[in-house]
């Protein structure tokens, strides 16, 4: 049992939920549900696929959470999967980072992930 994995893994998913969660209540929820939208908000496809596009991010760290919990059950774990979801991780926490200016809770998060999956290839 590899404990930094299963931290990155509960991590991971807990970030996914609140991604979900307080980006449903507080932004896209309120952006379409607004009566002045802008041009491109009029159509409902475009709402759904909005909508869509906003979760699909949780969608992919709660699989790499999952996968991640998964490989940490396992004796001898293959790390290629785990490099990759690495990589994710940490470019996400990075950009999050340099586009919000270190105003957004989600790149610690995103580092922090990455950082507790390094750890448990590392060690």
């Amino acid at each position: 049992m590899n404990v930094y994995l299963y931290l990155s893994g509960a991590v991971a998913i807990g970030s996914a939920f609140g991604h979900s969660y307080l980006g449903e209540t507080r932004l896209i929820g309120p952006l379409l549900s607004s009566t002045e939208r802008a041009s491109v908000l009029k159509s409902a496809t475009s709402r759904r696929i909005l909508r869509a596009v906003w979760h699909l991010p949780s969608v992919f760290w709660t699989l790499m959470g999952l996968m991640t919990i998964a490989l940490a059950r396992q004796k001898d774990t293959t790390t290629t999967p785990l490099f990759f979801a690495l990589a994710g991780y940490l470019l996400s926490g990075m950009a999050n980072f340099i586009a919000t200016r270190g105003r957004h809770i989600g790149w610690p998060l995103l580092l922090a992930t990455s950082g507790l999956l390094w750890a448990g290839i590392s060690f």
